[in-house]
């Protein structure tokens, strides 16, 4: 202990002993003493002095309390070296190299003594104590060629140094979770006193604290403070959830360094940096659902380092000109019949599996998927299916190409009763993670099953946020193919006009929400007679973009060849 706080308790007439073990000491109260009817009952110790108290703006200092008198006081402050130094402790139950390797990790026998750590035999024993009873143990090597941690057959599980939860509930004080015992070991090395881990280690289950939840829910705050590393973020997110995110605050280690937890902080740093880091550098948890520009500033900078990304091209130059396809967005595609929604959206699939390697979930809900899978092929070849009868290798070459870039959802399955939003992102999702899919096509909305029992304008509202969730979380492009319910003429040609998406069933809720809105139109022309003749030159309106610098409205006219259905 440093000499500041030796003099500032002598100030109080407080006389410590000269032998301390641990941080906390029972002294007769200097307050009261002189009152006391005898002698014996003058030099009782009857105040209990706390030498390294963390206060609750997480200052370090000392606190004292006399259970006869009842007075209490205490000093915030830290020393020289951010740390409390005690003397040593006798009857400590380690061998020699025991006490080397633990001396060697930065922790002291002072800590050793607090713990009741203890050598059995080639082994470390660190005794897992319940009101003073040795409920369990945990043992490990310390052998280079050999580390193992093996528990005690048949004991309690609960959390090692169990009796931190119990002074942190009984004083409302904070808490600290490590992840391991020499963590813990470290950490109450620098001064924390109410430091705990899970019996076994990193696993996820927490289901032992059930016994001692509302013990925990007394405790005020939560420092997450277990490896920083994959099994780590699981443990830790498990914490957080049980315990709960607004009580909880998570420290950062140094992974890229090597440093992943307490101990390896420790033995990098130093005692003091280390005490620093826990109070300083952990961060609060923020509720489900929240996140502030300190979450996306890594996105931030990468845009300011390297501009906005491009956009993937469709491979139609023409309509790059005004659409290209962006991860983390989704597309609404309408158009009168006929003129060619699909047909486009095909080419555009074709071209970014071809030229960028893309995969792609698809639904096409109107063709059987030889026919699509036929559209593809005849992409490649620019030929119709039926010229290609001396080319049989080259399409079954193809064909395994398209194997692995089209994950076509079955339109006719009897295992499915009709395919619904849920079902189509949940394959859809699987498929991401498994295969790498890069963008999702549902062709077209109105084949969607809807339950009965929720309005189609809901339907639509809570479809719309769960397409858009898939594209941002999984980083893909989902693209939406809707028919619209009527198509107006015009009353001077007699023509149909361009539609637009308010012309789809649930109008504004699909022209509120899209990211881009496309239209397929095509241009009506008049025979010798009189006659409506279709164009073989076909008309996307970009009608809606989003956010300005990812494309431009405005109108796109296509060529299409017949024979093949590319699309240039």
């Amino acid at each position: 202990m440093t000499n500041e706080k030796i003099d500032y308790l002598r100030t109080l007439g407080m006389s410590l002993p000269n032998n301390i073990n641990g941080s906390e000491v029972s002294i007769p109260c200097p307050f009261c003493k002189h009152e006391r009817s005898t002698k014996k009952l003058a030099n009782h110790p009857c105040m209990r002095v706390n030498l390294n108290k963390i206060f609750p703006d997480r200052k370090e200092g000392i606190a004292w309390h006399c259970h006869h008198c009842k007075k209490s006081g205490g000093k915030s402050f830290i020393d020289e070296d951010g740390v409390v130094m005690s003397m040593e402790p006798q009857n400590i139950m380690l061998n020699h190299d025991h006490k080397e390797w633990f001396i060697s990790r930065g922790i002291s026998m002072i800590t050793v003594k607090k713990l009741g750590i203890e050598s059995d035999g080639e082994r470390i024993k660190y005794p897992f104590n319940v009101l003073d009873k040795e409920v369990n143990a945990k043992y490990r090597s310390v052998s280079p060629d050999y580390r193992c941690f093996t528990m005690q057959g048949g004991g309690d599980r609960v959390p090692y140094n169990y009796i931190a939860i119990e002074k942190a509930s009984k004083h409302k004080e904070m808490l600290i979770w490590a992840e391991g015992e020499m963590d813990v070991c470290s950490l109450i090395e620098v001064g924390f006193n109410n430091v705990t881990s899970p019996p076994n280690g990193a696993n996820p289950n927490l289901s032992y604290l059930d016994s001692i939840k509302d013990m925990l829910d007394q405790i005020p705050e939560h420092i997450i403070a277990v490896d920083d590393d994959k099994q780590g973020h699981i443990l830790k997110n498990s914490l957080i959830e049980y315990l709960g995110a607004d009580n909880c605050s998570v420290v950062a280690w140094e992974p890229s360094n090597n440093i992943k937890d307490a101990s390896d902080y420790l033995n990098e740093y130093g005692k003091k940096n280390l005490k620093h880091h826990v109070l300083n550098n952990s961060r609060e948890v923020k509720s489900h659902g929240v996140k502030t520009s300190l979450d996306v500033a890594d996105r931030i900078f990468d845009i300011l380092e390297n501009g906005r990304p491009e956009g993937f091209s469709t491979g139609i130059k023409k309509l790059d000109e005004k659409y290209k396809v962006y991860p983390e967005q989704w597309t609404l595609w309408t158009g009168m019949p006929g003129a060619g929604k699909t047909t486009v959206l095909t080419q555009i699939l074709f071209n970014l599996a071809r030229n960028d390697g893309w995969k792609f979930c698809c639904l096409f809900a109107e063709n059987p998927i030889y026919d699509q899978v036929i559209e593809f092929i005849q992409r490649h070849f620019n030929k119709d299916i039926t010229e290609l009868k001396d080319k049989k290798k080259e399409v079954e070459t193809l064909i395994q190409w398209l194997n692995e870039h089209f994950f076509f959802l079955d339109p006719d399955s009897d295992e499915i009763s009709g395919w619904n939003i849920d079902s189509i992102l949940a394959v859809a999702e699987r498929y991401i993670d498994r295969y790498k899919v890069n963008g999702v096509l549902i062709d077209p909305w109105n084949d969607i099953h809807r339950p009965s029992h929720i309005d189609e304008k809901e339907h639509i509202r809570t479809s719309i946020m769960k397409i858009k969730k898939l594209a941002r979380r999984k980083q893909v492009h989902v693209w939406v193919v809707a028919h619209p319910t009527k198509m107006a003429r015009n009353e001077r040609t007699g023509m149909y006009e361009v539609p637009s998406a308010y012309q789809i069933s649930g109008s504004h809720t699909w022209r509120d929400k899209g990211d881009f809105i496309l239209c397929s139109y095509l241009p009506e022309l008049r025979g010798r007679e009189g006659e409506i003749l279709n164009s073989n030159h076909p008309e996307i309106h970009i009608q809606k973009v989003r956010f300005r610098w990812a494309g431009k409205m405005g109108l796109v006219v296509l060529k299409y060849d017949e024979e093949s259905g590319t699309i240039t």
